[in-house]
């Protein structure tokens, strides 16, 4: 079996691959219009995680300049462009339904971990119970969309459980939530808001089969694992431009034993930053690119939620590109800068930012930077402001 390089072939300027990832993601001159299908946007910059809901939105109107909410409301609730499925560690993800085969086994690997523990260990119910039950399920959501509350209120006293502890570990109370699961692992079931707008809390179920266009025949079915998994590295080399086996591994899902051999069979370019521990692997074609690349005279300014694939790939700070002192200050400062969004100038993170009570932006720089660059996030927080 190949083996990863452990010297890295060539070393990099982070600040130089920092602009590069920027443009490449599309976020050093945002396009002036969204292109109609937002899944071709996906498959080139990555998958949008909700977050808090209001993440996706944000992420799309950092890259198309008159991006509105309904645009990609309608790919996902209308038109079927686009779904929205559990994926590594149960987060929920925006996707094209090509794609949605990795998300789901991503996520059928906890919940299959997860049955084991309540059904075999802890005997919460059987199996052949759980099967009745997600029968039950199914022909409630027949047809319609149903309130998880409502949902228990249809099941046979006989069927229904209070999972307790055990449960509510897993954030599950009751055995209908478990099915729920169960169905949303295997791509029969998909969760959406009551009111069609992502930031919005109330949700409901409804079956895959009462879906329009690609996400009623996307394909879903489970692969072999390797397969898998070197499906899953190359999207998030391509997207996140480089990344060390710790940061696929952490975001992944998988151990760094598992994911080894598998970023070794891709036969990526080992690459080194100067500065930075470790060796990051890329794509050969995106390492040409890299290296023909030079960055603007200016650098490019956005203001990024959180949740953002460029913001949200790496398992520390260390990713994001950003000098010593900032990764320095993000970090001590993780319980306040922890749920805030990030602040980019040339392609690394600069600051935070996020709202106030009125609705306004706050921004909070954490270098200096030259009063062009100010004006221009002041002039984006008053955008997002509006």
């Amino acid at each position: 079996a190949p083996s990863l390089p452990r010297k890295a072939s060539v070393v990099l300027e982070p600040a130089v691959v920092a602009a590069w990832r920027l443009a490449r993601q599309g976020l050093e001159q945002p396009a002036l219009h969204s292109p109609h299908d937002l899944a071709e946007a996906l498959t080139r910059s990555g998958w949008l995680a909700l977050g808090g809901g209001v993440e996706p939105y944000l992420a799309l109107a950092a890259r198309f300049a008159s991006f509105a909410r309904h645009d990609l409301d309608r790919c996902l609730f209308q038109q079927g462009t686009l779904m929205e499925v559990p994926g590594m560690r149960g987060e929920r993800l925006l996707l094209p339904p090509a794609e949605a085969w990795l998300a789901l086994q991503a996520f059928r690997s906890r919940v299959d971990d997860l049955l084991k523990d309540l059904l075999s260990r802890h005997r919460v119910m059987t199996r052949a119970g759980l099967a009745n039950l997600e029968d039950v399920v199914r022909a409630v959501l027949a047809g319609q969309a149903v309130r998880v509350e409502n949902l228990r209120t249809r099941v046979p006293p006989r069927l229904l459980r209070v999972l307790g502890s055990h449960g509510a570990r897993a954030g599950l109370a009751t055995s209908v939530d478990l099915a729920l699961w169960h169905l949303l692992a295997r791509g029969e079931v998909v969760s959406r808001p009551v009111e069609r707008r992502l930031d919005r809390r109330r949700r409901e179920y409804v079956l895959r089969g009462d879906l329009q266009g690609p996400s009623l025949t996307a394909d879903i079915r489970m692969r072999g694992r390797e397969e898998w998994l070197a499906a899953l590295a190359a999207r998030y080399l391509t997207w996140a431009g480089l990344a060390r086996l710790e940061d696929l591994a952490w975001w992944a899902d998988v151990s760094a034993r598992e994911a080894a051999p598998v970023l070794a069979g891709l036969g990526l370019a080992p690459v080194g930053l100067e500065g930075m521990r470790g060796v990051w692997f890329m794509h050969g074609a995106d390492l040409e690119s890299l290296q023909s690349f030079r960055p603007p005279e200016r650098p490019a300014v956005c203001l990024l939620p959180r949740q953002d694939m460029l913001a949200a790939a790496w398992r520390s700070y260390e990713g994001l590109l950003a000098p010593a002192d900032v990764v320095s200050s993000l970090a001590s400062s993780d319980g306040e800068a922890g749920g805030r969004h990030f602040v980019m100038v040339g392609g690394s993170v600069a600051g935070v930012w996020g709202w106030k009570p009125d609705g306004a932006v706050r921004l909070a720089t954490l270098r200096t930077l030259d009063d062009d660059l100010t004006a221009e996030l002041r002039r984006r927080a008053a955008a997002l402001s509006e």
